[in-house]
């Protein structure tokens, strides 16, 4: 019979975490408890995701280490014991190179990779990141699921206001999980046809207005970009794999939007760029969720 998990401190009486510690193997349970004791967190090692439940349950846990390396049965239980507390709680996951493939389990869990054999600096820089989470996000975490909000921005055709704009997107994204904060492949092609808007389809003229608008959710985001110039033809672009345009610039921010995102298409005349980029942790089809 296992430790019995204490009454549920008064909300806010410590700033340390309350951390489980699920590892089955024996040394590597005990290093990273002995990790976490040791800058001061409440650690609690455990040997099975069925003692992990009854903890979580109880309301007392802060933050979940755990070995994930399948999402068998017991696994998914753990992780449904997780979404169904009423503050978010985070979950590193200890990896040995090949993060888990837990597409379909992790719902609105927000995870964390520890690499093993693990450095002091990275325990730190996780438990950075699980506390900025929180700090930043906190109660959104659960209601991101079932939330889909819409951006639209209308700007001069003017460069000065794209750093703006691609930060408010970039931290929209990160939260609503369609990009990892470290990232930058989207952001790189939002930059490209927001650039291209102004520059190609508006000529640089600050009386004539690019149209950003972004559709997200916790499956996908829908960019659309639109300038007031006369739009033009794909087919007329000079295609930058071609031989005798390797040293040509002309298409080759087409072709780096049409390799990061998951859909692209052009409106009629051309002026208009609709792009679609999945979520890098939406659910998987064909994974079953109630196992």
């Amino acid at each position: 019979m296992g430790a019995q998990p204490p009454e549920q401190p008064a909300a806010g009486s410590s700033e340390r975490m309350r951390v489980i510690v699920v590892e089955t193997d024996a040394g590597l349970r005990e290093n990273l408890s002995t990790a976490f004791a040791r800058r001061g967190h409440t650690v609690t090692p455990v040997d099975s995701t069925d003692e992990a439940v009854r903890w979580i349950d109880a309301g007392v846990v802060d933050l979940v280490v755990a070995d994930l390396p399948n999402a068998s049965t017991r696994d998914r239980a753990m992780l449904r014991s997780i979404h169904a507390q009423r503050q978010p709680i985070p979950l590193v996951i200890t990896t040995n190179g090949k993060p888990a493939d837990l597409r379909g389990a992790l719902g609105p869990v927000r995870v964390d990779t520890l690499e093993c054999p693990f450095t002091e600096e990275s325990i730190d820089e996780a438990i950075e990141r699980v506390l900025a989470l929180q700090q930043s996000h906190g109660d959104t975490l659960k209601i991101l699921p079932y939330l889909a909000e819409t951006v639209r921005f209308v700007i001069p055709s003017r460069v000065e206001f794209l750093d703006g704009v691609l930060n408010h997107l970039t931290e929209r994204l990160v939260q609503f999980g369609i990009i990892r904060p470290e990232s930058i492949d989207v952001v790189v092609a939002l930059d490209e046809a927001i650039v291209n808007a102004i520059k190609h389809g508006n000529g640089y003229d600050a009386e004539k207005l690019v149209t950003i608008e972004a559709e997200i959710s916790a499956e996908l985001a829908r960019f659309t970009i639109a300038d007031e110039g006369p739009g033009f033809s794909e087919k007329d672009v000079p295609d930058p794999c071609a031989p005798e345009n390797l040293l040509r610039p002309s298409g080759r921010g087409l072709l780096l939007i049409r390799s990061i995102m998951d859909e692209v298409e052009y409106s009629g005349c051309g002026n208009a760029l609709t792009m679609v980029k999945y979520s890098e942790t939406r659910r998987d089809p064909g994974a079953s969720s109630g196992q």
